[in-house]
């Protein structure tokens, strides 16, 4: 749990622009507040207005989804010497980030943590018994191991596996780091589709040529070992969402 939710010691002066930003920060009006809490970020302010600035930053950011920024501002006050909320809060930002399909939209690439992340949190729910909820156990699990969620997304991992839609590699371990390629995407959207009871029209409509077209397609950046293309956060992010659009999520 995190700390308490104050703001650490500002310098008191009556109506500074801080303060006017904490009291539109409370009111509600965001957009505002972002603007002053900028600005104090650069003007020659003490580090202590810093620190609050960047904390109630991180929190509008947080609040918006946009989890990259606000690990950003988080870090940048812990590095001011800010106290232990940053630290929580940073590793909060982080996690939701690989979970979040509008911060992992606009990443060039994506890893496999993030798609199990992406998945359990864009299809809460429907892959329940015997898969998210139900945690089974398979042959394919047995050399996953739960560690805390800040650590390249093995959790998710864990979560994912049991349902089937995402595999271990062959060397038996998840790999959360490994980027995904766009054969290895395909395959997971084929056995996502199959798990949610989709017709396989939805996979044509997105690959009409199969799976031989995804091997051949040399759009995307190639992968240096395989061979075969990354896939962006953009397109896995769109997909995945007309899959859940495809199942009635």
């Amino acid at each position: 749990m995190l700390s308490g939710c104050g703001s650490p010691k500002t310098t008191g002066k009556e109506e500074s622009p801080l303060e006017k930003a904490i009291a539109l920060y409370i009111e509600g009006d965001l957009a505002a507040a972002e603007l002053i809490f900028i600005e104090v970020t650069q003007q020659q302010s003490s580090p202590e207005d810093l620190q609050t600035a960047y904390l109630y930053l991180g929190r509008i950011y947080m609040a918006r989804g946009e989890y990259d920024l606000a690990a950003e501002a988080f870090s940048s006050g812990r590095l001011l010497g800010g106290d232990i909320r940053f630290e929580e809060y940073f590793e909060l930002a982080k996690m939701r980030s690989g979970a979040s399909p509008e911060s992992v939209s606009g990443h060039a690439t994506v890893t496999r943590g993030q798609l199990a992340a992406l998945i359990l949190t864009m299809f809460a729910g429907a892959l329940d018994n015997g898969g998210v909820a139900g945690r089974t156990v398979t042959s394919d699990t047995t050399r996953l191991e739960p560690r805390d969620a800040r650590n390249n997304g093995i959790d998710y991992a864990v979560a994912v596996v049991p349902t089937g839609v995402m595999r271990v590699l062959p060397d038996g371990e998840f790999h959360p780091e490994a980027k995904l390629t766009l054969p290895a995407f395909y395959l997971v959207l084929t056995r996502l589709s199959a798990r949610l009871g989709i017709e396989t029209g939805v996979i044509q409509t997105m690959f009409p040529d199969g799976y031989r077209g995804v091997v051949a397609d040399s759009d995307a950046p190639a992968d240096g070992d395989t061979g075969r293309p990354f896939v962006s956060g953009r397109d896995v992010v769109d997909r995945l969402r007309r899959i859940k659009n495809a199942a009635g999520l």
